[in-house]
């Protein structure tokens, strides 16, 4: 910002500062505890057998130490390892984003990084949680306006997309919708085209270095427009499309994309 005026008003340094204090907290092993037995908490309290997170070894953990109980299974990615331990690798996919939906509408509280090493089938058949690093929380005035952003999400429809961003902003001051809605539509082409990817077989399009760049994107282009998205926001639409790869591999007829309040109850 010294170096170089005005870029103050560009955002970067905001998201300079999101980066840093995530990073922060990801590297917090007391935090990630916290996070492991709060989603511990939600899956005892909702009586939820068919989930299960590693126990924490409090005695033995530190800020820069986390011990854990270990796990064994295998990753929703790996179809032909899972018969092994499910006969039906399709229930054990729609259980895991039961649970993780439920944990989302009834909480708030969501586990933020279900890549394929972070979400195991167990050898009991339950699913597996690790690495709590990341998570999110959707306050509850975000919640309702959170719904019109799904809906139109589901019917491909920019207008009300960017009708649920302004709402979840707060403010109309100022912004031109028709604007906000040309320019996150081609956000949203980008999205459609790794979806559509992912439907033809191709998962490596869901990786993280695509993902980033149209979460970065989606930022810039809501900021460009005077809004500023909360950071669950993103976290939340990057973990569709990580669920998105593992319906097209396990229940292709499942389109999660179109149809996320499918396991909204």
């Amino acid at each position: 910002d010294k170096i170089i005026p005005g870029l103050e008003r560009s955002g970067l340094l905001d998201m300079v500062k999101d980066f840093q204090s995530s990073i922060m907290k990801e590297i917090d092993f007391i935090e990630e505890a916290k996070n492991i037995e709060e989603f511990e908490a939600f899956l005892l309290t909702t009586n939820e057998s068919r989930g299960k997170v590693p126990r924490v070894y409090h005695k033995l953990s530190t800020k820069k130490i986390l011990t854990m109980e270990r796990l064994y299974g295998v990753p929703l990615t790996d179809a032909k390892k899972l018969q092994v331990f499910v006969k039906n690798p399709r229930k054990a996919l729609t259980d895991a984003l039961d649970i993780w939906f439920k944990s989302l509408s009834s909480t708030g509280f969501f586990h933020a990084d279900v890549h394929a090493g972070n979400l195991m089938v167990l050898k009991d058949g339950k699913i597996g949680f690790i690495d709590f690093g990341i998570v999110g929380r959707i306050p509850e005035k975000v919640w309702s306006v959170l719904m019109t952003f799904m809906e139109g999400l589901s019917l491909n429809n920019a207008d009300r997309m960017v009708q649920g961003l302004v709402d979840m902003n707060g403010t109309t001051e100022g912004i031109d919708q028709k604007k906000f809605s040309d320019e996150l539509s081609q956000i949203f082409d980008k999205l459609n085209e790794v979806a559509i990817d992912i439907q033809l077989g191709d998962f490596s399009a869901a990786n993280e270095k695509q993902l980033n760049r149209i979460m970065f994107d989606l930022n810039e282009v809501t900021k460009k427009n005077g809004l500023k998205i909360p950071r669950e926001f993103a976290l939340l639409i990057k973990q569709l499309l990580y669920f998105d790869r593992y319906v097209k591999s396990l229940a292709p007829d499942i389109d999660l994309f179109r149809n996320p309040k499918l396991f909204l109850q």
